[in-house]
């Protein structure tokens, strides 16, 4: 196969593997939502996610890459429905204030951000700074898990381990960086990359972790 074949190959394959990763936290928020009972759900991590894809979206529009962009822009839908639906479900009053502020504070700023950046820039600069913003928002959602990771040893629960999850990132992250280098976009290549290298090992460690709190 050709160049382009594997770009378009790379590109379905990778929205494929992303829309995988944010249609499975739907059966977390239908039971949220049928027992309007939050539990120790942290959602700030859908709340990087949504303002990641945000950025993704812009970064795509604005630079051309379009492989990027119908599945940052349903990956933004369904995290605004998952935290909207976190803030209807949820009994704290002041942690719903905190969230929301949160939320509309990040958005704002990105919002902000990218005009600035559309009215203001050339479109070298653009894509640019907006790729980089981009690359360190994803680091950001790639290391998030760690906060995750904290909680399981805090509590001895493997009930938040997912191996097929993690695989499945893995593969999200592999196609992505394979996608980034065949159009020469290092900001698409590079967090990918830095995911790849994250995840490789968490499907064994979660395995081994599961096996251990059998024994």
């Amino acid at each position: 196969m050709n160049k382009e074949v594997w770009i378009i190959v790379t590109q379905v394959l990778g929205n494929i593997f992303v829309s995988l990763i944010v249609l499975s936290a739907i059966p977390t928020f239908w039971r949220i939502e049928k027992t309007q009972n939050v539990g120790k759900l942290n959602i700030y991590p859908f709340v990087v996610f949504c303002g990641s894809s945000m950025s993704w979206v812009a970064y795509g529009s604005l630079c051309n890459v379009v492989g990027v962009v119908p599945v940052n822009c349903l990956a933004m839908l369904f995290n605004l429905l998952y935290i909207s639906i976190f803030l209807s479900a949820s009994q704290d009053k002041l942690k719903n204030r905190k969230v929301t502020l949160s939320f509309f504070l990040y958005i704002s700023f990105m919002v902000s951000f990218i005009l600035i950046l559309y009215w203001l820039v050339t479109p070298h600069y653009i894509s640019q700074i907006l790729g980089w913003f981009c690359s360190i928002l994803t680091s950001i959602f790639i290391f998030s898990p760690i906060f995750f990771f904290y909680y399981m040893i805090k509590e001895k629960s493997v009930e938040s381990l997912s191996v097929t999850m993690s695989a499945i990132c893995l593969c999200s992250g592999t196609t992505y960086s394979i996608y980034g280098l065949l159009i020469k976009d290092y900001f698409v290549m590079v967090p990918n990359v830095i995911g790849v290298i994250f995840k490789f090992e968490n499907p064994i460690n979660d395995l081994d972790w599961v096996r251990g709190e059998a024994d």
